[in-house]
């Protein structure tokens, strides 16, 4: 994009403009009346932060021991477990082994 007299000009008389409107003695910022705290402050800022990372730790250690299970006394629970199962069940082998037979969709 080029420069022209006329671009410059326009901008000189737009900003000669605007800064005849500002007020010439620029007014002061209002006062505000300083509010006391509600909460007393306490000698330790961090205080906040240190009991949060507490309780997260506590958590955490808290809910792993609780997965891992040593609230039933290391033994496991009921419902729980491959105990029983019938991975091993020659009838499922069985139905495993058997060769399938595809079907044809729309063929009689």
């Amino acid at each position: 994009m080029t420069n022209h007299p006329s671009d410059e000009q326009v901008d000189r008389l737009l900003g000669d403009y605007f800064k005849a409107q500002f007020p010439k003695p620029w007014p002061g910022a209002p006062r505000t009346d300083r509010v006391q705290p509600s909460v007393a402050r306490t000698a330790d800022p961090a205080a906040r932060s240190r009991w949060a990372l507490a309780a997260s730790v506590a958590v955490l250690v808290g809910g792993c021991w609780y997965l891992s299970g040593p609230f039933d006394g290391g033994k496991g629970r009921k419902g729980v477990g491959l105990e029983g199962g019938s991975a091993d069940s020659k009838a499922v082998l069985k139905a495993l082994a058997e060769p399938k037979t595809e079907s044809k969709v729309g063929m009689p």
